[in-house]
């Protein structure tokens, strides 16, 4: 018995062999899978005593996947022979940010027709199949290598209830990308600009710009304070979108173009947030200067909770400034215990520093103040139900920073 993967004799053998003899002789215990729509049996015998019987089911074929690589192939079907019809199919390549990606075809073998009305390849410049569309194969031919702008590209195959062929077999790489045109940053604080900026940025970019501080627990503040690109009522032509996380995928901030109307400050609600820089093939502008740090500070009015300063247990940024304010209920205490400390040390504690106040009847008092790498030993407690906690660096050595517990205490 000889078992094919595919609908004729010209198909691959399953297994490379021929089988003879009993159950024992056959792999997997006499399991076998295609990698399509077909399997060829062929049973040939002398003996009128020999026979077989075999059971069938038929599964989905898995298609499709995330390829976050710098170089990588997609075949369809993986294990040769012809695709099954009826399949849409979607793979995401992503590169480093700031790259692009270009792609090869070994294979393309696909249904032919006008326009590949019925079976198709298309490539996406992009996430989605909204973005530009860079090509739509079929047929049997040779296609030249096709360049990415972006750092990223949907691949989609589909098939209708028709003829079927032997697919397609495609490699990918990344290639150099524009200076300045999108990147990934992980710094504490950090500048993100058009490229070319503060000269004219280039007609038909797309810049992707990833902010992924690395604590997943901080949060980012970015303020544009120059911004200048061409007006259109949507923003159809030349724009920037923000996303309140790690992609496209995230909830928009909202879609920017006009100078008079910069994007507004944002605080990310998570510690990475995704801007997409897209340009058309006329007007350009000036571009963009835009700046990060990691947010820090604010209101705790909670029982009990944990403050700390940017990017803890990794070193804070130099020059910040962080103002933390805990309320409780009235006529209720607030303590703060020290659960680690590692600052930079000084006399007086004047260049990096923690210092803790009360606040009561709108008059403040300080009630210690905290530098260097010695855990404070003794809890810091309130007689009001206000406690602001000031952490500030210089622009000279960072450290880890504090971690801090605080816990509303009934006056009793």
């Amino acid at each position: 018995m000889e078992i094919r993967d595919g609908r004729n004799k010209e198909a691959p053998l399953i297994g490379d062999k021929r089988y003879c003899g009993d159950l024992s002789r056959l792999p997997n215990g006499g399991n076998f899978s295609t990698s399509n729509h077909y399997a060829y049996i062929e049973f040939a015998t002398s003996l009128a005593t020999s026979q077989f019987e075999l059971t069938w089911n038929a599964t989905e074929a898995i298609c499709g996947a995330v390829m976050e690589s710098e170089y990588g192939s997609i075949r369809f079907p993986p294990n040769g022979g012809y695709y099954a019809p009826n399949r849409n199919c979607y793979w995401l390549v992503k590169v480093p940010l700031s790259k692009k990606i270009q792609f090869h075809f070994p294979l393309v073998s696909i249904e032919p027709a006008p326009d590949c009305a019925h079976d198709f390849l298309n490539i996406y410049d992009g996430q989605n199949s909204n973005d530009t569309l860079l090509g739509k194969f079929c047929n049997r031919t040779q296609f030249p290598p096709l360049t990415t702008l972006s750092s990223y590209a949907l691949v989609h195959f589909h098939s209708d209830a028709t003829l079927t062929d032997l697919g397609f077999h495609l490699t990918f790489s990344s290639v150099p990308g524009i200076e300045g045109c999108g990147g990934m940053y992980s710094l504490a604080r950090g500048v993100i600009r058009s490229p070319n900026f503060p000269l004219r940025y280039e007609n038909g970019l797309e810049c992707d710009y990833l902010i992924k501080l690395k604590s997943v627990d901080d949060t980012i503040y970015l303020n544009f304070t120059s911004f200048d690109l061409e007006f259109h009522a949507q923003c159809k032509f030349d724009y920037i979108e923000i996303f309140d996380g790690g992609s496209e995928d995230a909830p928009s901030l909202g879609r920017f173009c006009k100078e008079s109307e910069k994007p507004p400050p944002f605080i990310s609600t998570t510690n990475e947030i995704f801007i997409k820089f897209r340009t058309d093939g006329s007007a350009t502008g000036t571009g963009f200067l835009g700046q990060y740090e990691t947010n820090c500070g604010g209101y705790f009015n909670y029982t009990q909770g944990v403050i700390k300063s940017p990017s803890f247990p990794n070193y804070y940024p130099s020059g910040k400034e962080c103002i933390y304010t805990i309320l409780t209920e009235p006529k209720n205490f607030i303590k703060l215990e020290f659960l680690d400390f590692g600052l930079e040390h000084s006399i007086n504690c004047t260049l990096d520093f923690v210092e803790v106040r009360q606040r009561a009847d709108n008059v403040e008092s300080v009630l210690a103040k905290f530098c260097g790498e010695t855990i404070p030993s003794k809890p810091v407690m309130t007689t009001s139900n206000q406690m602001i906690v000031t952490f500030k660096s210089d622009g000279s050595v960072q450290n880890k920073g504090f971690l801090a517990n605080y816990t509303s205490i009934a006056n009793t």
